[in-house]
């Protein structure tokens, strides 16, 4: 089985649907103060609830990137 077949199985639609909603809703636009840090620690408390190594880094102001790992075989 390949990887992208074992992800589709630890997730559901309805997962997928309420995440998108989650981060729609998220102001990340040009203008917002920390533009894009909210929606960085809301994939990243998403990625520690499913038991995933993660951590946000801010690279400038208001702007972070999101790190996560999968370590397996």
């Amino acid at each position: 089985m390949d990887v992208r077949q074992k992800v589709l199985e630890q997730i559901t639609e309805a997962e997928v649907v309420d995440l998108t909603q989650q981060l729609v809703r998220i102001k990340s636009y040009f203008g917002v103060p920390n533009v894009e840090t909210a929606v960085a620690e809301l994939i990243n408390s998403y990625l520690k609830a499913e038991g995933i190594d993660s951590e946000v880094k801010e690279i400038f102001d208001g702007r972070s990137n999101v790190y996560g790992e999968l370590t397996g075989e």
